[in-house]
């Protein structure tokens, strides 16, 4: 030492240089691994990365080395942001370079590129939803009223609120015509799901038929017999859906009547319930006093037929004079000549007792 300095005093001076420049050298290493962060105890700002802040390079406005994607070089710092020199605010994140809320966006729901379409409309807490319901599952499709499978839904018919018109179903997400369950009856058309025939509705009744636009009961039209268009010729009439002029009567003729192709006749004529056939002739059994009760019961002189017997109206009490005339027992109590009377007397006003009238 001593023949390096001349005196004390200047090796003590080179002495505190080295110390000095061993300090500097300290500090600028200190300072170059802590990334200028300094104070570890203040607040951390929530927009930046633990990553190494890049130097500022003054001039250019850059950072170096330049930011990762999502983040922009502000005050030398590179920061969440969706802008040259542009950061996004406290609370949004960057997203296909914009700024969005993570908790609420419907493209970007609780992270980002995380699509609620269209299985959801809406973003909450992060947590994909339809219509304020849990997300849409399986094939569905969120529509305004919830979860639809539009493939099959006639209002939502390939997509949301394309509506099927009227008589046509959805199926495969296409609106089609709809086919008519069961099927309809041959001559009927299928019209809106509903069978028709012609205009009307389709036919109901046992044994109806579509014939040309109209039901027919094949079973007894001559014009549609056993099928449309068979036609009975002829005196043939259409029976149980066969043409044929063999046709019974039912229910069976009375006793005097003969069975003409289906009709009961007396004669040429057609009796009314209340009569009966008595030789060709139609005839009341209850008032005909040469078929009295029944065919060639005459009654004789003097006697009339009542209610299908022979009476004599000039005596009986029961028909006086005529058929049905009773006479009052209590102020008459014989008939005679056909007039009601009380002894021999006439009917009294009042009472007949042992025939006479009370009061005298």
């Amino acid at each position: 030492m001593g023949r390096l300095f001349s005196s004390r005093p200047q090796a003590v001076t080179l002495l505190r240089l080295c110390l000095q420049l061993a300090v500097a050298f300290v500090l600028v290493a200190g300072c170059a691994q802590g990334g200028g962060r300094g104070d570890t105890g203040g607040r951390r700002d929530t927009n930046t990365t633990d990553a190494p802040t890049p130097i500022d390079t003054g001039s250019s406005g850059m950072c170096s080395p330049a930011c990762p994607a999502g983040q922009v070089c502000t005050d030398g710092r590179c920061v969440v942001g969706c802008g040259s020199g542009s950061a996004c605010p406290i609370g949004t994140s960057c997203c296909d370079g914009s700024c969005v809320e993570l908790p609420s966006d419907v493209n970007h729901c609780g992270r980002c590129g995380r699509s609620c379409l269209p299985t959801g409309n809406t973003c909450s807490a992060g947590q994909c939803r339809c219509a304020f319901q849990p997300q849409c599952t399986g094939t569905d499709t969120c529509c305004e009223d919830g979860c639809q499978d539009t493939m099959n839904d006639r209002d939502n018919c390939g997509g949301c609120g394309i509506a099927c018109g009227a008589g046509m179903n959805c199926e495969a997400g296409t609106c089609v015509i709809a086919p008519c369950e069961p099927a309809c009856a041959v001559g009927e058309e299928c019209v809106g799901m509903t069978c028709m025939c012609g205009a009307g509705p389709a036919c109901a009744a046992s044994g109806e038929s579509c014939c040309g636009g109209s039901c027919a009961n094949t079973m007894n039209d001559a014009s549609n017999c056993g099928g449309c268009g068979v036609t009975c010729t002829g005196a043939e009439v259409c029976l149980d859906g066969s043409c044929t002029e063999d046709i019974p009567c039912t229910p069976a003729c009375r006793t005097g009547e003969t069975c003409d192709r289906g009709t009961c006749r007396c004669g040429t004529t057609t009796c009314l319930s209340s009569q009966a056939c008595c030789g060709l002739f139609c005839t009341d059994l209850n008032t005909d006093a040469t078929n009295c009760g029944r065919c060639g019961n005459a009654c004789g002189a003097g006697s009339t037929c009542c209610g299908g017997s022979c009476i004599n109206t000039a005596s009986d009490t029961n028909n006086c004079g005529r058929c049905g005339n009773r006479c009052d027992s209590s102020t008459a109590d014989t008939c005679s000549g056909g007039t009601c009377r009380c002894g021999s007397s006439g009917e009294c006003l009042i009472a007949c007792l042992l025939g006479a009238c009370f009061p005298i």
